[in-house]
């Protein structure tokens, strides 16, 4: 006979032997069993148990403990079963410190500690900071930030310094972020970023103009892209789209805006990408035979 809840049935044996006032209880043997009439042996709920040989399955014998003529296990409870569930905010949860200390090896070992890392300004690129406010001006433009000021800054010797005020959760992550941020300003007036789009479709075609970007992307007009101080957008081959600019967030933001404007659909794949990008194909539907 198949069980849907072994467990239950083999806590009810247990129950109804101790109110019976029987020495022993029978049961089907598995391993999960054993292991809860191991736990109970060794907290000395019950006297012992064996595993007898029936000629089939097995049994699971288990000897009931008494103290006083009374039996040692007054009320048997199941808390959890299969189908229970339980809802609590993230909060509330336990921390497992084992496990994200598991979990870290196996993404690659300890933490990061980038914002211990000094931020060296190289030559060409000029870094000025007042207060919480960072201002870096080299070959490819200026840039200012205003960053958190809870952050403590340090500027000497061409070495930039981002030190944080407690181990709290919150300046921990703001103390890679910050240093971060200052980096990517120096590599931005230095060596600019650049982010490339694909555009693919028979009739789609991009087309440079001196605000920005027209996209001929399969709608009755063409759709005009005017670009943001800071970013430049040429076009190469009438289907190669390349935003350059200092600044990364302004540079990925518009690379991100120019893909929405026809995403790539996942049936022949015509849109914009990101050069390099995997579009997951579908199948199309196919005809009566």
């Amino acid at each position: 006979m198949s069980l849907t809840d072994p467990v239950a049935d083999m806590l009810t044996r247990i129950r109804n032997a101790c109110s019976a006032g029987h020495r022993r209880v029978d049961m089907p043997v598995s391993k999960l069993k054993t292991e809860v009439a191991r736990l109970l042996r060794d907290n000395h709920y019950i006297a012992d148990y064996k595993i007898l040989d029936d000629g089939a399955h097995g049994v699971l014998r288990l000897y009931l403990k008494y103290h006083n003529e009374l039996p040692v296990i007054r009320e048997l409870r199941r808390v959890s079963t299969p189908g229970l569930r339980r809802y609590v905010k993230c909060r509330e949860l336990p921390r497992q410190p084992r496990r994200r200390a598991a979990r870290r090896r196996l993404v690659g070992g300890a933490m990061s500690r980038i914002g211990k890392k000094p931020v060296t300004v190289p030559q060409g690129v000029t870094l000025d900071l007042k207060g919480s406010e960072v201002a870096v001006k080299g070959p490819k433009g200026e840039l200012r930030r205003q960053l958190h000021p809870e952050m403590q800054l340090a500027l000497a010797n061409g070495i930039f310094t981002v030190t944080r005020p407690s181990e709290e959760q919150k300046h921990k992550a703001l103390h890679g972020l910050t240093r971060t941020l200052v980096q990517n300003m120096i590599d931005g007036v230095s060596k600019g970023f650049t982010k490339t789009l694909e555009i693919q479709g028979v009739g789609y075609k991009a087309e440079a103009k001196p605000y920005g970007v027209n996209l001929v992307v399969g709608f009755s007009h063409p759709v005009k892209y005017e670009a943001p101080k800071g970013i430049k957008i040429s076009v190469e081959n009438n289907t190669t789209v390349k935003i350059e600019g200092a600044d990364k967030e302004k540079v990925g933001q518009v690379a991100a805006e120019l893909r929405a404007v026809r995403p790539p659909e996942p049936y022949k794949g015509k849109g914009v990408r990101y050069q390099g990008e995997q579009i997951r194909r579908k199948a199309g539907k196919t005809g009566a035979k």
